[in-house]
């Protein structure tokens, strides 16, 4: 299964520093695709054959994001929660937005007035986000995850991980890469992955933007709603191929 992609990926490692192919947060991953010749695509397919590739910075622990799914509980459940729960964009307040991560064990605040935190329902088969106001009372349980949806998500997405780590460094304000090392897995089951949310190791995070100008100044810019693991815990849900 891996073969192919660590063989060419050995000779990358072998390479000097290389100058990132875009500038922003997404310059290790699309730089180190292009090495392998493949093209950047946004579509919810692995990137590589049926391995998902996934590149982070060695000194850097952090999150992963997995996979991106939208609630199915509702059709226009992003822009509803972005008008009910969104909050004023820095540098447009008269827009709202809605960037927060949400854990099974604890509380994210939204305000001051309001939290959410994810509940997991055995029964029913989904994960919800539960909006609670100072009070502590249940305000709102409209958002949710189907397992189904989760499973297909996985299925088709994560079964195969490739994890590449890069060292970076800045060369009169461009910036450059040396991949360094690479660890292959294989998904566990969706057993280990609903029980490691409930430890709080995955969280679902919300990347709500919006246009701030033009025609389309003020509609929303989803960047996705992702399902994200932290780093140190990703042997929990996968196995080292």
């Amino acid at each position: 299964m891996f073969q192919e992609i660590i063989e060419k990926t050995e000779k990358i490692i072998k390479k000097n520093w290389i100058k990132s192919l875009y500038h922003g947060t997404g310059g290790i991953g699309i730089t180190f695709e292009k090495l392998l010749n493949i093209e950047t695509n946004t579509l919810e397919i692995p990137d590589y054959n049926q391995i998902e590739i996934k590149t982070k910075l060695n000194n850097n622990k952090g999150y992963i994001t997995l996979f991106s799914a939208t609630p199915d509980s509702y059709l226009f459940e992003i822009k509803r929660i972005q008008q009910l729960y969104g909050y004023p964009d820095s540098k447009q307040p008269k827009y709202k937005v809605f960037n927060l991560s949400f854990y099974y064990n604890k509380k994210t605040y939204i305000s001051k007035s309001l939290y959410g935190k994810l509940n997991i329902d055995e029964k029913n088969k989904n994960i919800s986000l539960l909006i609670f106001n100072k009070l502590d009372n249940l305000i709102d349980s409209d958002c949710s995850w189907s397992f189904d949806l989760i499973k297909e998500k996985i299925e088709r997405k994560i079964k195969f991980l490739f994890l590449v780590y890069a060292e970076q460094q800045i060369i009169k304000n461009e910036v450059y890469y040396k991949y360094i090392n690479y660890h292959c897995y294989t998904f566990k089951s969706f057993e280990h992955f609903i029980e490691n949310f409930k430890n709080g190791f995955l969280r679902i995070t919300f990347k709500i933007g919006v246009v701030r100008e033009g025609e389309k100044a003020g509609c929303i810019k989803d960047h996705g709603t992702s399902f994200d693991i932290d780093y140190s815990k990703i042997e929990k849900i996968f196995n080292k191929a």
